[in-house]
């Protein structure tokens, strides 16, 4: 049984590249350090049978996590995952997308990390250069950490 890293962004071809790609990034850390690719969030996406499932979006200052994020969510069989950990980028606030995600799997019976990963993402207004390098480092500790405590 395998990880997987799956996250939500507006742009849905894997190659793409911009700047406001922010959970593209993160996800691109979690997957380097976890020796894994990471994968967009698309229309038909499909979830092998996987260890730790690590699935990250942007989120506003409310904490709302993008709609692609909740109906994967609501899509995920028990059977097929077994924990569930969460990252997230605001653009502006501080809340989570765990705390919308955590009662979504949890009534499914899916484990959800208590650790997760959470970094400041640039807006047209704020937070520019984020997330920075040290974020991105993080963001592989974080994978790195969350790979090997739940094998």
């Amino acid at each position: 049984m395998t990880n997987t890293v799956l996250f939500s962004a507006k742009n849905k071809e894997e190659n793409a590249t911009g700047k406001n790609e922010h959970a593209k990034r993160v996800a691109a850390a979690i997957a380097d350090a976890t020796n894994l690719s990471s994968y967009p969030i698309g229309k038909h996406t499909s979830i092998p049978i996987t260890n730790v499932l690590f699935i990250g979006c942007e989120v506003h200052g409310d904490g709302k996590p993008t709609r692609d994020f909740l109906r994967v969510l609501n899509e995920l069989n028990p059977k097929d995952v077994k924990t569930v950990a969460i990252f997230s980028v605001a653009k502006s606030g501080t809340v989570s997308a765990l705390a919308a995600a955590k009662p979504i799997l949890e009534a499914k019976g899916i484990p959800v990390c208590d650790e997760e990963f959470f970094c400041k993402g640039a807006s047209g207004f704020s937070n520019r250069g984020c997330p920075t390098e040290k974020d991105l480092q993080d963001a592989k500790e974080f994978g790195a950490m969350i790979a090997a405590k739940y094998r």
